[in-house]
């Protein structure tokens, strides 16, 4: 039987010996704009780029040894994916081809046969996107990429995909083109958070927050950030949707629910963390790595609003 990785974090907070579980000190190879998806009691991590480049390398945290493997490299090289998980599933999509040729390439890995498959592309190059599942479909969510006019930007676009059909179905877009953003599923809606873009080719760092509806197939406005960013995480835990870190000094955290007006802030980490992977298990977000700390990991507790440093980057 499954047990949940947050007892650990809980556990070792209090000083307890986590036995069967554990959660990562580092990452075995330092990287940034990368993805990352926590799957029971394993965590993915996808691509990006390393010291020496982009990297095709997708390494597995098992909680319950403790211990980092590889499974089989990305098919198709490339940072500033979108990825999502249905089941023990990862779906892979878009990107930046050795840091420069944006692709539709859609993938998807069956981490117990470690196994690659490659699926129907999206419908145009992405890149700088997010992609989450809810309701057993995946939404790949704006980006940088192709407009409607066939102009390279910003794009407000959203796509349905359907894995008992293997298609694509365009559904509403956003009501702000963006990239760079954050997006995960709340209380059965999907938010997306922040970013950069703006209308009629607007290209600043965003405090808005957009809801979408997926039984209405409609989107509307949520409360602001108190920060404007980009290049954030978000994660739910606690109940709570949080927002950390981003392109910018520091390390700001700010939380909100449905029903509440505004974020709320809590204790930043004196360090700037942007360009990397965050996941939420229960009452605690893990950062993996980023543009500006590479392998190391950092763990938030939203019980206590504490970080602790996990380790390092080097």
């Amino acid at each position: 039987m499954r047990r949940d990785l947050a007892l650990v974090m809980l556990l070792a907070a209090c000083g307890a010996s986590p036995d069967a579980l554990h959660v990562p000190d580092r990452l075995p190879e330092g990287r940034a704009y990368h993805a990352a998806v926590h799957i029971g009691n394993r965590i993915a991590l996808l691509g990006g780029s390393d010291s020496e480049g982009n990297t095709a390398q997708v390494d597995v945290f098992d909680a319950r040894s403790g211990s980092w493997s590889t499974s089989a490299e990305l098919p198709t090289t490339r940072d500033f994916a979108a990825v999502a998980a249905l089941g023990d599933q990862v779906y892979v999509a878009g990107g930046l081809h050795e840091g420069r040729e944006p692709v539709a390439t859609f993938e998807r890995l069956d981490l117990d046969d470690d196994r690659w498959e490659r699926l129907p592309d999206l419908s145009s190059v992405r890149h700088r996107f997010t992609m989450v599942a809810l309701g057993g479909r995946l939404f790949a969510i704006g980006g940088f990429g192709i407009r409607d006019d066939g102009e390279h930007a910003n794009v407000a676009n959203v796509d349905a995909f359907e894995p008992l059909t293997n298609t694509w179905t365009r559904v509403s877009d956003m009501a702000v083109p963006r990239h760079g953003h954050a997006a995960l599923v709340h209380q059965g809606r999907i938010l997306v958070v922040g970013g950069y873009g703006g209308l009629d080719g607007e290209h600043k760092v965003l405090d808005s927050v957009e809801i979408y509806d997926p039984i209405a197939d409609s989107w509307s406005a949520g409360p602001h950030l108190n920060t404007a960013r980009g290049f954030l995480a978000c994660a739910t835990s606690m109940g709570r949707v949080w927002a950390v870190g981003g392109r910018l000094d520091g390390c700001p955290v700010e939380s909100w629910t449905f029903g509440e007006d505004a974020w709320m802030d809590h204790d930043s980490l004196p360090i700037t963390v942007q360009r990397f992977a965050m996941v939420g298990i229960d009452d605690h977000l893990v950062t993996l790595g980023g543009e500006d700390e590479w392998s190391a990991v950092h763990v938030f507790d939203t019980r206590s609003g504490e970080w602790r440093v996990r380790s390092r980057r080097e």
